[in-house]
């Protein structure tokens, strides 16, 4: 049955957040927060901070993508019509 870590809030800025784990990654949490002596609570922040980050990151990335995309199309159909005009309408 997976076990609930809970925070305290730490002051007046902070929230709680609960959260249910697997047994077995609650002990690989705990034995990583004691080998690099550091408290659950910061483990978790930064964690979720770096994990948040990343989420982040890909969605721009993402974007990014899409939108170079988009803007190569229409690069590519400027550049076509730019060709007809060319060819249609200017004397040599």
């Amino acid at each position: 049955m997976p076990s609930t870590v809970r925070t305290r809030p730490a002051d007046s800025g902070r929230k709680q957040i609960s959260v249910s784990l697997p047994a077995e990654l609650e002990r690989n949490i705990i034995r990583f927060t004691k080998s690099h002596r550091t408290t659950v609570s910061r483990f978790a922040r930064e964690a979720l901070e770096k994990y948040l980050k990343e989420q982040l990151k890909t969605a721009r990335h993402t974007e990014l993508a899409e939108t170079a995309k988009s803007l190569t199309e229409i690069n590519e159909q400027v550049r076509k019509d730019w060709e007809i005009t060319e060819t249609e309408r200017w004397p040599e």
